[in-house]
């Protein structure tokens, strides 16, 4: 059996879970899966010596995941706030945000000017003049180019940079504190499951 006395009214916990009786502790909702075995080791560490409070090992696995599926919903909320809203480590926690309307313009200009002539009677000099009256030449091409454009652009820019970090003077003491919180809500579920058992032990 599983103390020096044997049980006087049921069975001890310890008895069923040495048998390999399984409690099918396995279903109950959890905030984290990877938790789930460190809680059932405590739950079953805590009562271990105690007597079932019901007739047969069915009827207390039955009323066992039945209080752990009411009460677990509640539970998670607090292990949430605890851990997943929490790190122990960041005491201080600093939003910085930059915003900056940005305005550019520019301008070009092109200008350009250029004549091609050809002349089958090189008599006489041609001028500018005589060029453009259509005098002495064969063939004239004379153009002017005038282009000019304008751009601008608007734009806005905005960044957020977050800071986080420790300002204490021991993190040890941060992480204790925050390891009693845990263990203060394993406490919590724990006794919640206390009139499972007998009184007596």
């Amino acid at each position: 059996m599983g103390g020096d006395v044997m049980a006087k009214y049921t069975t001890e916990l310890c008895d069923l879970v040495s048998s390999g009786y399984d409690l099918d502790m396995r279903k109950y909702p959890i905030f984290d899966e990877s938790y789930r075995a460190i809680l059932n080791r405590k739950i079953l560490e805590h009562y271990w010596f105690r007597e079932i409070g019901l007739e047969t090992a069915d009827r207390f696995k039955w009323f066992l995941n039945v209080k752990l599926n009411e009460i677990m919903p509640y539970y998670n909320k607090l292990y949430e706030t605890t851990i997943l809203n929490f790190n122990p480590l960041h005491t201080f926690n600093q939003i910085e945000t930059t915003k900056r309307d940005t305005t550019g313009s520019s301008e070009s200009e092109t200008v350009g000017e250029g004549k091609n002539i050809d002349s089958d009677t090189p008599q006489g000099n041609l001028n500018i003049a005589d060029i453009e009256a259509g005098g002495f030449a064969t063939n004239i091409n004379v153009r002017k180019n005038e282009d000019g454009t304008t751009q601008s652009a608007e734009g806005h820019e905005e960044y957020e940079r977050i800071i986080t970090g420790y300002a204490g003077s021991n993190p040890s003491d941060a992480v204790l504190r925050f390891r009693e919180t845990l263990i203060n809500i394993d406490m919590l579920i724990i006794d919640e499951l206390n009139n499972l058992f007998m009184g007596v032990y």
